[in-house]
């Protein structure tokens, strides 16, 4: 997998901004309770230690019922009402523009610093590779990702 998997979602707006300043949302990490383990794909898509969804993109069975795909997720969040917290921050990012009737996200870009679908149970806590520091693997080495989105953005 490359580094990056989720296809960040970039409003047509995105280069004028918010008072002419182009701005990055970058959140943590999606989440998957595998319909409380009935995907059968659950295990392998969440994995920690192999941190890749991308097998399952076009293939989990929520997302290809509805004709979504998991890499378009940045996308399906911010339309969607599953998860209010993203029309919470819109509406609070409201108050910067000048048409409050606009849909504020077309002004922003966004994406979550984990690459992969995290499980919504408990990871245990595994051994980094490089620096041997434990964690929950979830975030390491995405500051790669973090770059290259930068990076793209500023053109």
């Amino acid at each position: 997998m490359s580094r990056r998997f989720f296809k960040p979602f970039v409003g047509f707006k995105y280069d004028k901004g918010i008072n002419g300043k182009r701005i990055l949302v970058l959140g943590a990490s999606f989440y998957c309770d595998g319909k409380k383990d009935k995907c059968k794909f659950f295990s392998d898509c969440t994995n920690p230690l192999k941190k890749d969804s991308s097998r399952f993109d076009r293939i989990c069975p929520e997302y290809a019922e509805n004709g979504l795909r998991l890499s378009k997720e940045p996308l399906n969040a911010i339309s969607g009402n599953d998860v209010p917290i993203y029309q919470v921050f819109a509406n609070f990012m409201r108050q910067f523009v000048d048409d409050k009737e606009e849909d504020v996200w077309q002004r922003m870009a966004f994406t979550n610093y984990v690459q992969f679908f995290v499980p919504t149970v408990a990871l245990q806590p595994v051994r980094c590779p490089k620096s041997g520091n434990m964690t929950n693997n979830a975030a390491y080495s995405a500051t790669g990702l973090v770059r290259e989105l930068i990076r793209r953005l500023k053109t």
